[in-house]
């Protein structure tokens, strides 16, 4: 399958490294190769009316996965042991924060393929906000990127950036996320600093990737 699509593959247009190819489209291919072998064999017109019907459905299917792919907005804070990697897809445009590179491949580009063919800039950020949301990173410890007097809906903490008392007083977090960056006693301080405080916390190293529709 992957020799046959190269032949048509061309950076640009049709790259295969691009391509998002996930267990239904799988399903769809092993139905088709299935009504094809019977089409050749017993040569009747019923296998090709089924064949036809479901190449059109694996059509319209794709059609509206991609749509719904290119047009949803996502922040997405990845586990990467001892890293951190932020993106934040806004429709067609994403920005990827991200500090090792070598991660990319396996924890990263995945989730980045499954955008269907976005836009994607390569910038650092430490804070990002919509309407009804807001992300700070903290990856200093207690301290926050530069001057910074307001209050935010989530706090990303790396790097071990334990945060002081007054500093959640000011910012008001109601969910704090903590990345693979983070030592495990780093995370249990956190989560017991949240439970007192009565704010929710999520661990990537436990739970996965954080992901938030926007």
């Amino acid at each position: 399958m992957i020799n046959f699509i190269s032949v048509f593959n061309a950076e640009g247009w049709s790259f295969i490294d691009r391509i998002d190819f996930n267990f239904i489209d799988a399903a769809f291919l092993v139905l088709v190769l299935l009504l094809m072998t019977s089409l050749f064999m017993r040569r009747t017109y019923n296998y090709a009316l089924y064949l036809m019907l479901v190449i059109i459905c694996w059509q319209l299917y794709g059609l509206r996965d991609s749509n719904a792919a290119k047009t949803k907005s996502e922040l997405v804070v990845y586990q990467i042991p001892r890293s951190t990697a932020i993106s934040v897809k806004n429709k067609l445009h994403t920005f990827l924060s991200l500090v090792d590179s070598n991660s990319f491949t396996m924890n990263v580009k995945p989730n980045l393929t499954s955008y269907n063919n976005a836009i994607i800039t390569a910038s650092s950020f430490n804070f990002c906000k919509t309407d009804n949301f807001s992300l700070l990173v903290l990856d200093q410890k207690g301290k926050v990127p530069g001057y910074f007097n307001q209050s935010v809906s989530h706090l990303l903490i790396s790097n071990n950036a334990m945060p002081k008392q007054e500093l959640l007083d000011k910012l008001r977090p109601k969910v704090i996320i903590g990345d693979g960056s983070n030592s495990y006693s780093l995370d249990r301080r956190l989560e017991k600093i949240c439970g007192e405080r009565g704010i929710h916390f999520y661990s990537t190293r436990e739970k996965g990737a954080f992901v938030l529709p926007l």
